[in-house]
């Protein structure tokens, strides 16, 4: 009889123990197996690269005959006594580089041209301080005078300040570099123009300062890198790897392109 009751409470606390372990691990999420859960995936978006547009206009002053390898016409030609240099210290971008004097005349004169009216324009310049008059990078203005429609863009000789200057034939506006160029040390100077007008100036891959542009202001025209039209204001030094955009390159753009050819 004795046998018998410890037999039954034996196999009572058994089955409580089996009951209470059943319990306890019906609670345990962690033990579930893992071939019957939804597979859990992780998406992300990177961030697209940037990315520069082709340039209307390339002038690489290579050396290579009147066209000098400018894409979309606008062939140039040398004036006066501006040469292509091989000079390794004169050359930024591949082996030859625009040589200006900062005599009246000498430049790389275009033919007519229509400029866009989102644009962007860079280019390596290595300027030498010295003719006392501004130092022209880029211009189809003929005079410095508000009364000419144009634009220009250029070095104040003494200061190496970079300006971006715009008149419809009335008004002159300017858009002015806070930092400047240093002399004999090639510097990438750049101009963007927006949709709204707004001029943003460049040095180095480095936004200097923004300011309005004339509405209005000329486009079409001769055009010269390294002078005016009038041959007033000649650059002194070399110029190098000159290119126009259809559009206003951003900041990060920019940057890529100074970084690209530095």
């Amino acid at each position: 009889m004795q046998a018998r009751r410890l037999s039954v409470i034996f196999w009572g606390v058994l089955l409580l123990g089996a009951l209470s372990w059943e319990q306890g691990c019906s609670k345990l999420g962690d033990f579930v197996d893992p071939s019957t859960q939804p597979v859990v995936t992780t998406s992300f978006s990177p961030t697209p690269p940037i990315v520069l547009p082709d340039a209307i206009h390339h002038w690489g002053f290579e050396n290579s005959g009147a066209d000098d390898g400018t894409t979309s016409g606008w062939a140039g030609n040398l004036s006066g006594s501006a040469t292509y240099t091989s000079n390794a210290a004169q050359v930024k971008v591949g082996t030859y580089a625009l040589n200006l004097t900062g005599t009246a005349g000498d430049a790389f004169s275009l033919p007519s041209i229509t400029m866009p009216t989102q644009m962007t324009i860079a280019c390596w310049v290595l300027w030498t301080q010295g003719t006392g008059n501004p130092n022209t990078i880029f211009s189809n203005s003929t005079s410095t005078v508000a009364s000419q429609s144009g634009f220009r863009l250029y070095v104040i000789d003494g200061s190496g300040q970079v300006v971006f200057e715009t008149t419809d034939g009335t008004t002159i506006v300017q858009a002015t570099s806070n930092s400047n160029l240093h002399t004999g040390i090639y510097a990438h100077v750049a101009v963007s123009v927006d949709t709204n007008n707004v001029a943003s100036v460049y040095i180095n891959g480095v936004t200097g300062t923004s300011g309005a542009t004339q509405a209005g202001f000329g486009l079409t025209g001769s055009a010269f890198i390294g002078t005016m039209a009038s041959n007033a204001n000649p650059f002194n030094g070399d110029i190098d790897d000159c290119r126009v955009y259809d559009q206003a390159l951003s900041a990060a753009q920019i940057q890529l392109l100074y970084s690209g050819t530095n």
